[in-house]
């Protein structure tokens, strides 16, 4: 069940996995695995690095956004509005 309301949503986020080990073997993914801290990452590392030929890869998903941190742009970026040189265009005036 979802939260209903902020308070509720950012407890969710505290507690959701922060660390994928993605396991490649041979160039491709065989296994990926979320887990809740660094220590459980280099377990799940462990013991995938006893096999032949298998690499893993620890992601950290730990950046959170908080809605006032996105960046939005602003609407006059937005705006192409013709400059001078486009109003006035330098050169032979086409007769």
């Amino acid at each position: 069940m979802a939260p209903e309301n902020d308070e509720g949503a950012a407890a969710f986020g505290d507690t959701a996995p922060t660390v994928e080990v993605v396991v490649y073997r041979h160039g491709e993914v065989v296994h990926r695995e979320l887990c809740e801290s660094t220590e459980a990452a280099r377990d799940v590392v462990d013991r995938w690095s006893e096999l032949d030929g298998v690499e893993c890869i620890v992601e950290d998903l730990a950046a959170r956004h908080e809605p006032g941190q996105i960046l939005q742009p602003d609407i006059d970026d937005l705006v192409d509005e013709p400059s001078e040189e486009d109003e006035y265009p330098q050169g032979p005036v086409p007769e």
